[in-house]
């Protein structure tokens, strides 16, 4: 379904360069000597341009929605289609970054029984 997948860890500082750096790491596969904003931006636009892209940003603690908004500025030239999924704790955070546009969807703890089964499955 999508031309390029990327999983980044942002966790407690959100750092707007070195989410940029990761998300175009983990697309491309390959690292990058890029160290300030705009070449980072410009590059991972090129490289989504016209793919159909699914970001998971894992573990968001930011609320400034400044910060999201400058993040998500390459994210223009993908396909339509392109989803960006954020897991978070923290209802603020859902809500800053889902804005008006996006549903939130609430996990409930998995249940002992559950757990078990993954383990045995994945150990």
């Amino acid at each position: 379904h999508f031309n390029m997948k990327a999983w980044v860890c942002v966790s407690d500082e959100f750092h707007v360069i070195r989410i940029t750096k990761a998300i175009l790491e983990s697309a491309t596969k390959r690292s990058h000597d890029l160290k300030n904003l705009e070449p980072l931006q410009d590059s991972l636009k090129n490289e989504l341009k016209g793919k159909k892209f699914l970001l998971v940003l894992d573990d968001v603690w930011n609320e400034n929605y400044s910060l999201w908004d400058v993040l998500k500025k390459p994210f223009s030239t993908c396909a339509q289609g392109s989803k960006i999924i954020v897991t978070t704790r923290n209802k603020n955070v859902a809500s800053t970054m889902a804005g008006r546009s996006a549903p939130i969807h609430y996990l409930k703890h998995l249940s002992d029984h559950h757990c078990w089964s993954l383990f045995e499955k994945h150990a």
